[in-house]
């Protein structure tokens, strides 16, 4: 990951895909918004999102120590087929294992806002590869 370029970095902030709230939630926690109408899958791709997004919790960790925790919100408003091409069960894989095992806070809260019926295809991607643990902090709302 220390392979990027600062270029995609700045790119992929600037579009607001991946946010972190400047409130906090409760004490010692932040709020991580995920965006993915923003995407745009031929001019990023999910794997760099993710790689971008590692670094941006490493930075929230490493600049205030005392943020232990994270809700994150993944609103999928207007997600669609590109979106859903844009993902492969490679890249399932490596979201829900960098999700449960490699975040240097704990995720409290996985909500999941505003999904169409598409989101349900998509959401099989990832089934297989999530433990029960993390199965219990998703929490799916049609808004």
């Amino acid at each position: 990951w220390l392979k990027l370029e600062t270029s995609l970095i700045k790119d992929i902030l600037e579009s607001h895909i991946v946010d972190v709230s400047d409130k906090n939630g409760l004490p010692e926690q932040k709020i991580v918004w995920i965006r993915p109408e923003k995407w745009d899958p031929q001019i990023f791709t999910a794997d760099e999102i993710l790689e971008v997004s590692g670094l941006l919790c490493e930075l929230v960790y490493v600049k205030t120590k005392e943020i232990k925790n994270i809700d994150v919100i993944i609103d999928l408003h207007n997600f669609s087929l590109r979106h859903l091409y844009g993902l492969s069960r490679k890249f399932a894989k490596r979201m829900v294992f960098f999700m449960s095992q490699c975040l240097p806070m704990q995720i409290l809260h996985v909500y999941i806002v505003r999904q169409p019926k598409i989101f349900y295809l998509g959401y099989s991607l990832y089934k297989p590869f999530i433990d029960d643990r993390m199965k219990k902090l998703v929490s799916k709302y049609v808004l």
